[in-house]
């Protein structure tokens, strides 16, 4: 069998092919809380991690845990956050990737420390969910080993940044006013369109490639 890697187009085919699919699940599930666990599944598939969690900011811009998996003690989790006790607090006050795990000299609660001893968890990620200059969240990357951040699992890793956004903005949309199916439809289309960009960014040679699968995969989608 020959290697993915020396195949890029069929690599990104695939890859815009999972993409359709997850956001064609988390559009059937938008107006319930199950569009997050969907999301988080695909995040936790995708880049490799054993937990996630999302946490989201309130009216009062306090951090709430909205879902989480791979963990045994979750609302241990949620608790802290509340508190401002886990390491989510940092990535809101500084608006910045925090990463940490026992050899980066990095300060963190004891609560915290010992919750993350008692997961097995290794390494950590928090990423600030932004979109312009609003903030919006913390997601949560959990793995009981360390984390292997290539370019490929970066470049996943901002198009999961920017569809995070996206799943927020439109739940919050959702709880202000009744949101049309074309809305969702323009959304979902912006979204797939961002992540086209993203592939063009790293290799030019698929430009015209990614863009025949973007219309392919909407067609079928529709």
């Amino acid at each position: 069998m020959e290697s993915m890697y020396h195949h890029p187009n069929k690599q990104y085919s695939q890859r815009l092919g999972a993409i359709a699919d997850i956001l064609g699940a988390i559009n059937a599930e938008i107006k319930s809380n199950a569009c997050y666990y969907i999301l988080l599944d695909h995040i936790k598939t995708q880049l490799g991690v054993d937990a996630v969690a999302l946490h989201v900011t309130n009216q009062r811009l306090q951090l709430k845990t909205i879902a989480r998996l791979g963990m045994r003690m979750g609302d241990k989790l949620q608790e802290m956050v509340e508190k401002g006790s886990a390491l989510s607090h940092k990535v809101t006050v500084a608006r910045s990737i925090v990463h940490y795990n026992s050899s980066i000299s990095n300060t963190i609660s004891e609560s915290f420390a010992q919750f993350l001893t008692d997961e097995g968890f290794y390494d950590y990620l928090g990423v600030p969910i932004e979109e312009g200059n609003q903030f919006l969240g913390v997601l949560e990357l959990y793995s009981q080993t360390p984390i292997n951040a290539t370019s490929d699992w970066k470049i996943h890793l901002r198009f999961i940044i920017g569809l995070t956004a996206n799943t927020i903005q439109r739940k919050v949309m959702l709880t202000k006013q009744d949101i049309t199916t074309t809305e969702l439809e323009v959304a979902y289309s912006e979204t797939l369109e961002a992540w086209v960009r993203a592939l063009e960014i790293r290799d030019q040679a698929t430009a015209g490639h990614t863009h025949r699968v973007l219309e392919l995969t909407l067609r079928l989608a529709s």
